[in-house]
This record gives C-alpha cells, structure tokens and sequence, in this order.
C-alpha cells in the first residue's frame, strides 16, 4: 500500500475541498483506495490519500510514500504528525523499533486511536502520524513523558531533530 501526501499553507474549506479533488484525480487509475485522512493546524493542512497502487502520474507537489505500518483507527479528532530525515542505513532498524516498540506503548495511552508509518526510501525520510481521540488526550501523552521517551529512543537513527506537528483532523 502507498500514501500519496500533499501539504498546504493556510487553506480554506473551498482550498481543502480542491486539493481532495485534486488527489482524486492523481488516483483514479488506482485500483482501491481507502480513506483520506485531511488534518490542519496554524502552519497549514496536510491531506494523505491510501492506494492500493500508485497512479501513474503523480505531479511533484505531492509526495510519495509506502505505507510500512497502519495500525488502529482514523476515527479520532486530533492528529502527532511527525516528519523524520533518517541517518543513512537506519531505516530498516527504526522501521522495526516502531512496529514492535512504539505501537505497543502507544496502544496503552489513553486516546490512542491508532497510526501511520509512511517511508520514503529513497530519501530516507519517514513521515509518522498517530491518531488520537481528542487534543487534550494528545498533549495529555506528551505532558505525561511518553512523548519525550519515544522521541529520546529514536535518536541514534535521526539525521537531523524530527519535525512535529499537532493537527486537528477535519472530517469530510
């Protein structure tokens, strides 16, 4: 499975309703797609679009990824977009911490819904976004810690400080 994610300034309603357009567009000779997960914050939105197969025209705004992990539900308000350039050769071992040590701990914090792990081999950039119940329950896991651990855990693999964003998911 793959992602196709495309990222916006400031948008509007009418802008977010374009670039969902536009991305049904870019996937209309996938096979199957799943549902799109649109989420903003004061920075801009982010729009994230699954297909079983990847279109054969993806014009450059939009980003490619493979889907290595989907775990859990989109069915939550609030959204911890994490964007993540790696050392070079440490995707597989970051990718393999993240299944069997990040999902676990997070299942257990309370308003967890569930998450993404999207790669880009190629560039060594890995986009991760967990999905939670509400924002009080996001800041919630990072007041508690758990955000500062998970972050600290992953600091051999990072090439450069990941970049974090708290989002509100906007439902269609």
């Amino acid at each position: 499975m793959y992602a196709l994610v495309r990222e916006f300034g400031t948008s509007t309603n009418d802008e977010r309703r374009d670039a969902v357009g536009a991305l049904d567009d870019i996937a209309g000779d996938a096979t199957h797609r799943h549902p799109v997960l649109h989420a903003r914050d004061d920075g801009g939105a982010l729009t994230v679009l699954l297909v079983d197969e990847l279109p054969t025209d993806i014009p450059p705004s939009t980003e490619r990824y493979e889907v290595r992990l989907m775990a859990g539900t989109f069915a939550g308000t609030a959204a911890r977009v994490f964007t993540v350039q790696l050392r070079s050769g440490a995707l597989q071992q970051m990718v393999s911490a993240f299944q069997n040590f990040t999902m676990r701990v997070a299942t257990g914090q309370q308003g967890f819904r569930g998450g993404l792990l999207l790669v880009d081999a190629e560039r060594d950039r890995v986009l991760s976004i967990g999905i939670w119940e509400d924002m009080a329950r996001l800041e919630a896991s990072a007041a508690s810690g758990y955000l500062a651990d998970q972050v600290s855990a992953y600091l051999p693999y990072f090439h450069q400080t990941p970049t974090e964003r708290r989002m509100r998911i906007l439902h269609p």
